[in-house]
């Protein structure tokens, strides 16, 4: 299923699904104090929300992620959103998630990267370098 150390291009979930769990978290940053998720309040949303509970257990995804690691034995160890407003000029410097997780051994772990709106290269999307993960 892996190709240098990554999949892309599997589609969890439906156009309106996306739209409606944007909604979702966008209404649930707008709650937040100063109307934003920041540091910890991005983690660990699918124990607080229902919706994100429901995309971590998206058969689509545990399918997915069960093939790459070669078990049906899944623990879900948190989620985050990171949110990037139109023409905003944050950015994520090149890493791997492992790291920052202290995730050992890392090739029992994953990150699954799961777009809800357009993420198109010009906007600064996800990169992957293959062999890297």
């Amino acid at each position: 299923m892996a190709r240098d150390g990554f999949v892309s291009g599997i589609r969890v979930l439906s156009t309106a699904e996306a739209q409606t769990l944007r909604r979702i978290l966008l209404a649930h940053e707008s709650a937040q104090p100063g109307g934003t998720l920041s540091g910890d309040s991005r983690f660990k949303l699918h124990l607080l929300l229902p919706a994100v509970c429901d995309l971590v257990r998206h058969p689509l995804l545990v399918r997915a992620v069960s093939e790459a690691l070669g078990t049906e034995d899944l623990l879900c160890w948190s989620s985050d959103v990171n949110m990037k407003q139109e023409h905003s000029a944050t950015f994520a410097s090149a890493h791997q998630d492992s790291t920052y997780a202290n995730l050992i051994p890392s090739d029992g772990a994953l990150t699954a990267w799961v777009a809800i709106s357009d993420a198109p290269v010009e906007s600064g999307c996800l990169v992957m370098a293959a062999g890297s993960h």
